[in-house]
């Protein structure tokens, strides 16, 4: 009779989602199915997730904690500006991600049908402990939405970062670094305290003049 392998750790699950995928050039259907291929039950399964959805957050999820995890660990980190703080996250991530460039891009086509992905990562992202940067809205602002703004942003930026390497065939990811520092820039403008208030006040202005100076009448 066989040795039965010890049982998986989320790691191994998450490393097991992707030779399936890689190997089958398809998504498991089944837990049961994953189970099968690993070596391993059910009930092992059950242990570490609730179901194949969860898994499959926690395979996105990985490559987020990861960058942040090796970010945290570099004390010269928290010299950097929140600005530099959000390249470096964005830099080493996709520098993750490359590894598993091709389980990627699959794994991309594979679940472009499935609408509500983008909503389960995004919540449970919103989750973690990922303050790897900030930006400069006020406690107000997080207040009215109801969650974690800046997070939210900046979670954002850098899923649509990974969306966009996974789909650049310029030479050496040239785009990827062209689009990393320019939205980047973007983003941190827009959201400067200062910005933001002086468009406020512009707002303001304007509307109080609307009907003299902006008027034909």
């Amino acid at each position: 009779m066989a040795k039965k392998k010890k049982a998986f750790d989320k790691l191994q699950w998450i490393a097991a989602y992707k030779s399936f995928v890689l190997e089958k050039g398809e998504l498991p259907a089944t837990v049961r199915e994953l189970a099968e291929m690993a070596g391993q039950t059910f009930p092992d399964f059950k242990k570490q997730f609730t179901d194949l959805r969860q898994l499959e957050t926690a395979v996105i999820a990985l490559y987020f904690k990861e960058a942040n995890d090796l970010l945290m660990a570099d004390e010269k980190f928290e010299e950097y500006s929140n600005k530099e703080k959000q390249l470096a996250f964005l830099y080493v991530m996709i520098e993750k991600a490359g590894a598993d460039e091709v389980f990627l891009q699959e794994f991309q086509r594979l679940k472009k049908t499935d609408r509500g992905f983008a909503v389960r990562l995004m919540r449970f992202l919103n989750r973690q402990e990922l303050s790897w940067a900030e930006l400069s809205w006020g406690a107000s602002t997080a207040e009215r939405v109801g969650v974690n703004p800046k997070q939210a942003a900046l979670i954002q930026h850098a899923l649509s970062t990974l969306m966009f390497f996974l789909k650049d065939y310029s030479e050496e990811k040239q785009d990827t670094d062209a689009y990393i520092e320019k939205t980047t820039d973007v983003l941190y403008r827009l959201t400067d305290t200062s910005t933001v208030r002086s468009m406020v006040d512009l707002g303001k202005f304007l509307f109080s003049r609307r009907k003299t100076t902006f008027s034909w009448e």
